[in-house]
């Protein structure tokens, strides 16, 4: 960004400060009618900029719990399945092997999830509560299907 477009902003970020009581974030002064970006009261220089003060971050918690939990429970599926394979029990049944693939994709899945938070977190709290119920169910329903085969697969209850 050029100087003076930074310059604009700070002039209409100090108009916008003209009648309004904010705090130093400081000293907690009152800039009212602040006429520099730099507290009257303690003289530190201020960052004038517009943000969010409090970002909800429940739905992307709740949407990336079942992904960190699937990979934690994938890794640890490994070690009976290393154990198993090495001790000479054989190679463990391919539904062991659905399951602990489908944690760790899963696990990446939560980590794209980390890694776009803020285009999640741009969307309205509606489609967040949405997106967080849909990854619940998608487990959910993996979970269901997977108890399914290792039911079919062992001649039912």
């Amino acid at each position: 960004m050029d100087e003076t477009a930074h310059q604009d902003d700070v002039t209409r970020l100090l108009e916008f400060l003209r009648d309004r009581d904010v705090p130093c974030p400081l000293c907690r002064y009152n800039l009212r009618d602040l006429t520099q970006p730099q507290c009257p009261e303690c003289r530190h220089e201020l960052l004038l900029t517009v943000g969010v003060t409090k970002p909800q971050f429940l739905w992307f918690l709740l949407a990336v719990a079942p992904c960190a939990f699937a990979g934690i429970a994938a890794a640890l599926l490994l070690i009976p399945m290393t154990v198993q394979t090495l001790s000479g029990g054989g190679i463990p049944e391919a539904p062991i092997f659905v399951l602990d693939a489908l944690g760790w994709l899963s696990f990446l899945g939560g980590l794209v999830l980390v890694r776009h938070r803020f285009a999640f977190l741009g969307q309205t709290p509606e489609r967040q509560r949405v997106y967080a119920a849909a990854v619940w169910a998608s487990h959910l329903l993996a979970f269901l299907a997977f108890l399914a085969t290792i039911l079919f697969l062992s001649g039912g209850p």
